[in-house]
């Protein structure tokens, strides 16, 4: 058996761990929901867990702790990622309940929730799941890529530093495939409405030397 077959029989192990509860030594309360989880599994993997259970062992003696202002959805993929190294099963379950939700979407409320509780495994993934997504998604010729930026619109509204990867990132996306997003309509709101963005993608452009400008008032995009 090699290494990497090793980790995914144990990935798969604690999968189980996490459906059933079996030795479990904690329960997070989250948005009306709740799951049994194991200590050690997430103070390995997270700075946050790893901080809070230390800080406040002898404090949790019901051994149950309150996660607050989070969606149960990223909390479910954030365990599942935790056990077993993906959340796309969550995802499809997600999916059933909010039928217009993208997984571009639930990228960014994973990788929201994978800073917030500092999961770096978690938050790289979920970066690549984004990039990938995005990138599919704006490659497709003529295609209507309003997903694109309503994703977009959440990075903005849910992460607030300018110097956040997954903001750097789609900044890079938004350059690349600038010519394809000026043909939409929402596109063009988001950077009169969104002033964090119209002037992170402006200074983007002087970087390189161009000029990247949007008439108030209409959707004309001008280059130079």
């Amino acid at each position: 058996m090699t290494a990497e077959t090793s980790t995914q029989v144990l990935d798969y192990d604690l999968a189980r761990f996490l459906v059933d509860g079996t030795f479990s030594d904690l329960t997070l309360h989250y948005g009306g929901q709740s799951s049994r989880v194991h200590k050690i599994v997430l103070s390995s993997q997270s700075r946050w867990f790893s901080r809070m259970l230390e800080k406040h062992l002898k404090e949790l003696e019901s051994n149950d702790l309150m996660l607050k202002d989070d969606w149960s959805w990223a909390v479910k993929a954030m365990l599942s990622f935790l056990y077993s190294k993906t959340y796309l099963p969550v995802f499809d379950i997600a999916r059933q309940v909010h039928v217009n939700m993208t997984l571009l979407d639930f990228n960014v409320h994973v990788y929201r929730i994978a800073d917030k509780y500092e999961v770096p495994a978690l938050c790289r993934y979920a970066l690549d799941g984004f990039q990938r997504c995005a990138k599919a998604t704006l490659a497709v010729p003529g295609g209507d890529y309003t997903s694109f930026v309503r994703a977009l619109s959440y990075i903005y509204r849910m992460i607030p530093s300018k110097s956040d990867p997954l903001r750097m990132e789609v900044i890079l996306l938004v350059k690349e495939y600038v010519v394809k997003l000026s043909r939409n309509n929402h596109f063009a709101r988001l950077l009169l409405n969104m002033q964090d963005f119209h002037d992170e993608l402006v200074a983007a452009f002087v970087e390189d030397g161009m000029e990247f400008k949007l008439v108030k008032g209409s959707d004309d995009f001008h280059f130079r």
